[in-house]
C-alpha cells in the first residue's frame, strides 16, 4: 500500500471577511448563551453654540464569557461622518490612524495596536490587535470575566451650529461593522465560527512544509495520493458572538458667561479656573460667542481678578448674574 500523508491545520483565523450604557436593550434581556458580546457605548456629551467637541470618549465594551482573547479585528463606524468623526492621531504616508486609549481597558499592554482610518470622511475606523506574538507570551490574553472597557476611541465633531440647528438633543449612531469584526482564542481559532471539515485529495502533495506551514519545501512522488484535511471557518455563529451598535447624543448647551471652565455650569471652579488663568498661566476661559471669552464675568471687556470677585458675589451672596460682552 503506498505511504500516505496526512496534514491537519488550524490556522489562526483572526481577520474574518465576513452617561455610558453598557448593552443594549435586546442585549440586556437575551438569555447568556453567547460567548462573545462586544459593543460600542450610548453616551451624552455637551455641545456648545459655536464650539467643536474634540473630545469625545467612545468606550467600547467586551464580554467574554468563557475563551480568552489573544487578539481582535474592530469595524466601528459613525453614521454621520460629516458631523461626528473619528479623532485623527498621525498619518504615515497615505494611511491615517485613529486617537484611542487603552489605559484601565481590558487590552492595556497589548504589544500590537492599529487603528487606521478607512474613509477620508474620518467615519470608519479598523482597529486590529495581538496581545503578544511571542512564544511563550509575556503579554497575557484577556480573560475570560465580567464586562468591561476593550479600549476608548476619541472622536470629534463639527461646530455645534451645524448640529444643534435649533434643538436641544442630537443622537449619532455607531455602527459596528459585522463581516469585519473578529475575536480570536487562545487556541488561534474564530469566537463564534462555524468550522467545517475540507479534504482535499491530490497527487503530489507537500512532504514537508516550512516551520508556518505556507511553502512546500518538498513534495511526494506523483505516484503517492495524499490527503490534506484542514479546518475552514465558513460563517459566524450570532448566538456565539454578539455585535451591538451605540450611539452618542450631543447635548446641545448655549454660551453660558461666567461658566469659564466650560463644564455648563457656574460654581467655584470657574473661580479657581480664572485665578489660575490670570496668576499661573493657566488655560483661557472658553471663548463662544463673547469677545473677552466666558470669563468676563462683570462685562467690563476684560478678564481680570474683578471678575473672580463678581463671580463669588454672585455664587455666595447673591449678586447679580453675569453678563458677558
Amino acid at each position: 500500500m503506498a505511504p500516505k500523508w496526512r496534514f491537519v491545520s488550524l490556522a489562526l483565523i483572526f481577520i474574518l471577511p465576513l452617561g455610558v450604557t453598557f448593552v443594549s436593550r435586546d442585549a440586556a434581556t437575551e438569555p447568556n448563551s453567547y460567548e462573545v458580546l462586544c459593543q460600542p457605548g450610548t453616551i451624552s456629551t455637551p455641545l456648545r453654540d459655536h464650539q467643536i467637541n474634540n473630545n469625545v470618549v467612545l468606550p467600547v465594551y467586551l464580554h467574554n464569557v468563557s475563551d480568552s482573547i489573544v487578539g481582535f479585528t474592530l469595524w466601528v463606524k459613525s453614521t454621520w461622518p460629516a458631523n461626528l468623526r473619528f479623532r485623527a492621531d498621525s498619518t504615515v504616508g497615505d494611511v491615517v490612524y485613529a486617537k484611542f486609549d487603552t489605559v484601565g481597558t481590558k487590552s492595556k499592554g497589548f504589544k500590537f495596536f492599529s487603528a487606521r482610518i478607512q474613509d477620508a470622511l474620518h467615519g470608519q475606523v479598523k482597529i486590529s490587535a495581538i496581545c503578544d506574538s511571542d512564544s511563550p507570551r509575556v503579554v497575557k490574553p484577556i480573560p475570560p470575566g465580567p464586562a468591561g472597557i476593550l479600549l476608548k476611541l476619541i472622536m470629534e465633531s463639527t461646530e455645534a451650529d451645524s448640529i444643534c440647528d435649533n434643538i436641544q438633543q442630537k443622537t449619532f449612531a455607531l455602527q459596528i461593522e459585522k463581516a469585519q469584526t473578529s475575536f480570536s482564542n487562545s487556541a488561534g481559532q474564530t469566537i463564534g465560527c462555524n468550522y467545517e471539515l475540507e479534504v482535499d485529495t491530490t497527487y503530489g502533495c507537500c512532504k514537508t512544509w516550512n516551520s508556518n506551514y505556507t511553502v512546500c519545501l518538498e513534495k511526494w512522488p506523483d505516484d503517492h495520493m495524499c490527503i490534506t484535511e484542514r479546518l475552514r471557518c465558513v460563517s459566524i455563529d450570532t448566538t456565539k458572538l454578539k455585535l451591538y451598535d451605540g450611539s452618542n447624543t450631543f447635548n446641545c448647551v448655549a454660551c453660558q458667561c461666567g461658566d469659564a471652565n466650560g463644564d455648563v455650569s457656574v460654581d467655584i471652579s470657574d473661580v479657581v479656573f480664572l485665578i489660575a488663568y490670570i496668576f499661573s498661566g493657566g488655560a483661557a476661559p472658553g471663548a463662544c460667542i463673547y469677545a473677552k471669552g466666558q470669563g468676563d464675568a462683570n462685562g467690563d471687556g476684560s478678564v481680570d481678578i474683578s471678575d473672580c470677585v463678581y463671580l463669588i458675589a454672585y455664587i455666595f451672596s447673591g449678586g447679580q448674574p453675569p453678563h458677558c460682552k
